[in-house]
């Protein structure tokens, strides 16, 4: 299977790389034009036209996001888009409604949501606390925290309310400022901005908050949206809060809330559920239903490999 990254200096390969046995990643795809009948997983319908660079590829299209998020979204986008639906021997979606969407081009389009490994946040016992956490928990108040892209889907808004009405909590943001959204972020003394990490960190930092947030407007994006995070806190313990998004309504171990006294009010009632055995029993039902493990089998019998 040959992955093509759109970033090759992130995901540090120069040429193709194998990942191990049999997955291969690749800021080139004429490099693996030797290979026999790959898998060519895409997700941006523009590199359909990598097909041709490989020897019969097996092609499989992830719809992973609203296609409006591709800075490159027009007319031409929208024909390789139902080309490759067309073309790929199978189609994936992240969302209900991403599938939805393809389903009149692709019957058979196969739901396949984001999920978790979730040995990757269980933090052994005595880790380190990283530094600049620990510099907030010194304070002593409880925290909320978020890790993903600062992005215009965040409801700066709501979050920059929440942050004003709640001094005795701390809010520790982690991630990447796309697009200069931080900029819409007020400036207080119990907000820590703390930047990007690499994803084998995140566990020090989510494992001790008291609680995580998705505060995302609601739109067209958003509600096609599967977010990666949800599963990741609820992996880490921590009870989760979110705007009434598809991906978090009906969930039982996510509390619901739109509008900030109503954010705000379920952020304190998640407080003390960390330990509580009962919320505890929900997330872990949560992350049994969606780990990446089970992900990968669901894709290898559709493609006839499990």
């Amino acid at each position: 299977m040959v992955f093509c990254t759109p970033d090759p200096a992130r995901d540090e390969v120069d040429g193709l790389r194998e990942l191990e046995p049999g997955l291969f990643l690749a800021s080139d795809l004429r490099l693996a034009g030797e290979l026999e009948r790959p898998v060519l997983w895409l997700m941006w319908p523009q590199q359909r036209v990598h097909a041709a660079l490989l020897r019969r590829p097996r092609l499989v299209y992830d719809c992973v996001d609203h296609a409006s998020l591709d800075p490159l979204h027009g007319p031409a986008m929208e024909a390789d888009r139902a080309a490759l639906a067309r073309e790929a021997e199978r189609v994936l979606a992240t969302a209900s409604r991403l599938a939805e969407g393809l389903r009149p081009l692709r019957e058979d389009v196969l739901l396949v949501p984001n999920a978790v490994a979730p040995e990757d946040f269980a933090l052994p016992p005595g880790a380190p606390i990283p530094e600049d956490l620990a510099a907030v928990l010194a304070r002593g108040r409880p925290v909320v925290g978020y890790m993903g892209a600062f992005a215009p889907w965040v409801d700066w808004a709501l979050l920059n309310a929440v942050t004003a009405r709640a001094p005795d909590l701390s809010f520790v943001l982690l991630g990447a400022d796309y697009g200069g959204a931080l900029a819409r972020l007020a400036p207080r003394p119990n907000v820590h901005v703390l930047g990007e990490r690499p994803h084998p960190a995140l566990a020090g930092y989510a494992c001790r908050l008291d609680a995580a947030m998705i505060p995302f407007v609601l739109d067209e994006v958003t509600r096609a949206a599967s977010p990666v995070k949800l599963h990741e806190y609820l992996a880490a313990g921590a009870p989760v809060v979110s705007t009434p998004i598809d991906a978090c309504l009906g969930e039982p171990a996510v509390a619901v809330a739109e509008g900030p006294d109503a954010f705000l009010a379920a952020l304190r009632a998640a407080l003390g559920r960390r330990d509580d055995p009962a919320h505890r029993a929900l997330r872990e039902r949560a992350v049994a239903a969606n780990t990446w493990a089970a992900r990968v089998e669901q894709v290898l019998r559709a493609l006839g490999a499990a």
